[in-house]
């Protein structure tokens, strides 16, 4: 078959046309890839002049440089609560607690598995049960999905911040980058004062050689969640919908038993089938090897570290004396 000519170019022209049409879609555009990369540049850049210019030292004297640290590790926190609840077509009481880490959170989450069971076998219990372990959601993010009451177990900044730096020393969840670097910069001094002071030391002094390291193992979403104050953050901003029990650490499972005789008053019992009775044991927590005492804690830091900490989460500090002054008396130096 003759094509002529003409026909024949304008033939070879739409097919061209074709080929470049289909290019155009699948592949990114020039332009975007310059975009993209020119992001990325701008963002090392922004790093490095952050890395560059931190050299100003965190003093325990001034309120502003602690008060910056703290600012400084919520900003950069991005909490995405992950915690989901279906919503019931009846009226309902939606019970749930605040997993803050190193406090119990492992504890308060069995607890109210044994509690949800035992409302299961009520059937007809208009009181719900939101349970999570999720370290991100805080009272807000909870009462917007319904929470109207919730636990919140308080523990002494002082003994948190050492659980939590007993945890990393001991090689835990590695897979994390941060625990990686934290374990690789600050984990070779497995036991006493060497690690858990020389984290701390490095986080607060920023001419300490490792304070960079500390703080990028530490700064960030989802990094070293022991580190996150419940004042400023998990209490933060809260709707007021939600009716609040504080539970202390060293009394947890009385405290829990009290609340649940009015929260959970058709489930609660004094026998030894009682499925709210405790759980706050080994098999439920994460135990460290390393004790958690006021006198251990006290030996693992100097005496420059204990006054940062205290500074730093002085709101945290006043709501644990206010709700648990037995458990503040062991870690007061002036009473």
């Amino acid at each position: 078959m003759n094509i002529p000519s003409k026909n024949l170019l304008v033939l070879v022209a739409m097919i061209a046309f074709s080929f470049w049409q289909v290019a155009r879609v699948t592949s990114p555009p020039v332009e975007t890839t310059w975009q993209v990369a020119r992001v990325r540049e701008k963002e090392e850049q922004t790093d490095a002049k952050i890395h560059n210019n931190d050299t100003l030292p965190f003093t325990e004297a001034s309120k502003t440089d602690e008060t910056s640290f703290l600012q400084l590790l919520l900003d950069k926190r991005m909490p995405q609560c992950q915690a989901k609840f279906k919503n019931s077509t009846e009226p309902s009481t939606v019970i749930t607690y605040l997993a803050v880490a190193r406090a119990a959170s492992e504890s308060l989450h069995a607890k109210l598995a044994s509690s949800n069971e035992a409302l299961h076998r009520k059937h007809r219990s208009t009181t719900k049960i939101l349970n999570h372990h999720d370290h991100d959601c805080t009272l807000r993010d909870l009462e917007k999905r319904g929470a109207r009451r919730v636990f919140v177990a308080l523990r002494h900044p002082l003994e948190r911040i050492s659980s939590g730096i007993s945890r990393r020393l001991e090689g835990n969840k590695l897979k994390k980058k941060a625990n990686a670097l934290f374990f690789e910069k600050f984990g070779k001094n497995h036991n006493g004062k060497g690690g858990a002071e020389a984290f701390v030391g490095a986080l607060r002094n920023q001419t300490d050689p490792l304070h960079w390291d500390a703080r990028s193992a530490t700064v960030g979403p989802r990094k070293q969640n022991y580190m996150i104050p419940i004042s400023e953050f998990y209490l933060a901003n809260s709707l007021g919908l939600a009716e609040v029990e504080f539970l202390c650490i060293d009394t947890l499972d009385d405290d829990y038993a009290a609340v649940s005789q009015r929260w959970f008053p058709s489930t609660a019992k004094a026998d030894d089938n009682d499925p709210l009775k405790s759980t706050h044991n080994d098999e439920h927590r994460h135990v460290s090897k390393i004790s958690s005492g006021a006198n251990t804690v006290f030996s693992r830091f100097s005496k420059e570290s204990v006054d940062w900490i205290e500074q730093t989460y002085a709101k945290d500090i006043a709501l644990f004396r206010k709700h648990c002054p037995e458990g503040y008396r062991k870690y007061s130096r002036t009473e």
